[in-house]
């Protein structure tokens, strides 16, 4: 019998399931209390005296099953719930998906020209981004998406519009790949660019050009050192006309976090694309949406 169970209601359903009974003494909580009443309702157990005390005796052990696996789908014990998604363990085990925090599996959003596989499977992603559609994996850490052709320049992009849009935006020769991040990539995701980026595969990370997009940038530099940022020409100018100083203003934690991952990172090229942007930013006290970029005639 399990020794850990997903709560103490848990563990009393079990004794009830392995004894046959339990005494009364031991269902002490409001909780408790209110689950055995609602087995005395449905004649799974009966309340009888024992001795000086009294205790709960099953009498419908077939219903007791029914009713654990409706009340605990992933089973008593947390042991039990190990094959279910995270956040379906959190629902069963805690009645909030968002106790479990950590994702075990991430969305990997493309498009572009180059060639996916994935669990076995080919897809030419040509026949998408044609169609103006995107492809959508599910990874994880030990099922990871392989790309070709090698070497593919692959892009971050941050904004749902940017992604549909990238080629009014950046030269389609400039890009075989691109990933919608919708804004902080998750830990997986870092994890599959880090893949690519082992098999000399090129990474690009085009966001706002904010507190947020930059320290996205320093997050796929500790991965990913030779990466690159994209940065248009005349930015500072663009700033000036399209920026917009709430973005910043609004971001002051983010900043302060920026701030350390800079003063962290080795001296390279792709610390100085950061570090000239960072100071673009600071001059002209404004943030701006990578959609500034667009042009429809392109």
């Amino acid at each position: 019998m399990p020794t850990n169970f997903v709560d103490n209601e848990a563990s009393l359903l079990s004794l009830l399931r392995t004894e046959k009974g339990l005494p009364t003494s031991k269902v002490k909580s409001r909780k408790a209390r209110l689950l055995f009443e609602r087995l005395q309702q449905s004649g799974i157990i009966n309340k009888q005296r024992k001795g000086a005390g009294s205790q709960f005796k099953l009498v419908n052990a077939t219903a007791l099953e029914t009713f654990i696996k409706q009340e605990y789908p992933a089973g008593l014990s947390p042991e039990t719930a190990l094959n279910s998604p995270v956040r379906v363990q959190g629902v069963q085990q805690f009645q909030n998906s968002k106790k479990q925090k950590n994702l075990d599996f991430a969305l990997l959003t493309v498009r572009g020209g180059a060639t996916l596989t994935h669990a076995g499977k080919k897809v030419n992603l040509n026949q998408l981004t044609d169609t103006e559609t995107s492809l959508c994996l599910k990874i994880s850490t030990s099922k990871l998406a392989e790309l070709s052709p090698l070497p593919c320049t692959i892009i971050t992009v941050e904004n749902p519009t940017a992604f549909f849009e990238l080629e009014r935006m950046l030269s389609r020769n400039s890009w075989q790949l691109a990933i919608y991040t919708a804004g902080k990539m998750s830990n997986i995701l870092l994890e599959q660019l880090k893949h690519w980026y082992q098999q000399s595969h090129k990474i690009i990370h085009f966001g706002d050009y904010d507190y947020v997009g930059l320290l996205e940038f320093a997050r796929i530099l500790d991965c990913c050192q030779t990466a690159s940022l994209y940065q248009p020409d005349a930015l500072a100018e663009k700033l000036q006309r399209y920026g917009n100083t709430k973005l910043l203003e609004d971001q002051t934690e983010q900043h302060k976090t920026l701030l350390k991952k800079i003063s962290q990172l080795p001296e390279s090229k792709a610390k100085r694309e950061l570090t000239i942007v960072h100071q673009l930013l600071q001059n002209s006290a404004k943030g701006m949406e990578q959609e500034a970029l667009y042009t429809p005639d392109k």
